[in-house]
């Protein structure tokens, strides 16, 4: 059964697009790092009886997207041009899963490769990733380039890490697109 949105109260709808507001913008904060946007999709939770709720809701899955600049990265340290936070933690969640991930180079002037991986931290010394997602692509303007097994954990100390294998030249731009799903009960 769905959880019918005409049995809302304009309280709760109020409720509702607030928090969906408030968690539209998430903001990442260290090394090279640049505003996320994503909001999660939630369904009604159950009760203890099995019945839906038309009050508690759960995120099942949560798209985002981030923005990669130029005139970062570096030729000597592995400093993200992109580092995200799994966007779970925004909303108190543990762990889930990649669903999907895709690297979209829009300009990339001097055909710089990037490697998109998890991490524990942004910093040199995390690397391009302890799991490699995307591995050395894009190197063309207008590429792409799809993680799509949709197996892979990420904890909610684990980061999105973009990592460029030169510095990248001012008029760079991409993107990073993709859907994390997850885990109930964690």
């Amino acid at each position: 059964m769905v959880w019918p949105i005409v049995t809302l109260t304009a309280g709760k709808l109020y409720y509702i697009l607030g928090a969906w507001v408030l968690a539209t913008r998430l903001f990442v904060a260290s090394g090279g790092q640049t505003a996320v946007n994503g909001a999660p999709i939630s369904v009604p939770d159950f009760n203890t009886s099995g019945v839906y709720s038309r009050s508690v809701a759960i995120p099942v899955l949560f798209p985002f997207a981030g923005f990669v600049r130029g005139g970062t990265g570096s030729t000597t340290v592995k400093y993200p041009a992109a580092c995200i936070r799994n966007p779970l933690y925004a909303v108190s969640k543990s762990s889930g899963s990649v669903v999907r991930l895709a690297f979209y180079n829009e300009r990339n002037p001097t055909g710089v490769s990037v490697d998109v991986g998890l991490t524990k931290g942004c910093g040199d010394s995390f690397g391009s990733g302890s799991v490699l997602l995307i591995d050395n692509v894009a190197t063309a303007s207008g590429s792409r380039a799809f993680y799509t097994t949709g197996t892979q954990s990420i904890t909610s100390d684990e980061y999105i890490k973009v990592t460029p294998s030169a510095a990248l030249a001012a008029g760079y731009r991409a993107r990073v697109i993709g859907i994390i799903e997850d885990h109930p009960g964690e």
